[in-house]
C-alpha cells in the first residue's frame, strides 16, 4: 500500500489477533474459533511474555505445496520491557490445529503437517503429525514465528508450448 511520501507499506491481512499473558509456570492461548490450541509447559520463557497470534487470510510462497487455510504468527514480548523475547533453550510448546474436511481443498491429507518459514521457504517441523481420524495436526515447535498447514497435492502442471 501506497504510504505518500513515507514510500511502501506492507500489510497482513488477518483472520483472528489473540494476545495473552504466559508467566513462568506455563500458560496456553485458544484461537478465537478455538481451531489452534498453543500450550507452553512451565519454563518455556524465563520471565512472563505477551504472546501475540494472528491468523492470517492467505498461505503465501507455498510452492509445491498446500496451504489449508490455517498460517499464523506467533510472537512474544517481555511484559516488563517489551522487549522481543523467544522460548527458553531447550523448550518447547505443544500445538494443535483442528481442521474440517471441507478446508483440505486439493491437499492430500496424510502428508498435511505443521511447517515453519525460515525466512526463504517452509521447513516442516519435525515433530509434526497428522491424525486424519480426529482432523488435527499436532506438533512441538521449539520457537516462535510464521507457521503453515501445508500439504502435498496432486495437481499436475502441464509446459506450456508456444506455437509460432
Amino acid at each position: 500500500m501506497a504510504d505518500g511520501i513515507g514510500g511502501l507499506v506492507i500489510l497482513r491481512a488477518l483472520r483472528d489477533k489473540v494476545v495473552v499473558s504466559i508467566p513462568t509456570e506455563g500458560g496456553s492461548l485458544l484461537s478465537t474459533h478455538a481451531d489452534t490450541s498453543l500450550i507452553f509447559p512451565s519454563g518455556a520463557f524465563t520471565t512472563t511474555v505477551d504472546l501475540t497470534y494472528r491468523h492470517l487470510w492467505a498461505d503465501r510462497n507455498t510452492g509445491p505445496l498446500t496451504g489449508i487455510g490455517h498460517t499464523f504468527d506467533l510472537s512474544a514480548v517481555y511484559s516488563d520491557t517489551g522487549l522481543v523475547a523467544q522460548l527458553a533453550p531447550g523448550q518447547s510448546f505443544a500445538a494443535t490445529v483442528h481442521y474440517i474436511d471441507a478446508e483440505k481443498g486439493p491437499a492430500i491429507e496424510s502428508t498435511l503437517a505443521l511447517y515453519a518459514w525460515d525466512g526463504s521457504q517452509w521447513v516442516k517441523e519435525p515433530s509434526s503429525a497428522v491424525d486424519v481420524g480426529a482432523n488435527t495436526i499436532t506438533a512441538a515447535p521449539d520457537h516462535l514465528g510464521l507457521f503453515a498447514v501445508l500439504g502435498e497435492t496432486q495437481r499436475i502442471y502441464l509446459p506450456v508450448v508456444r506455437k509460432r
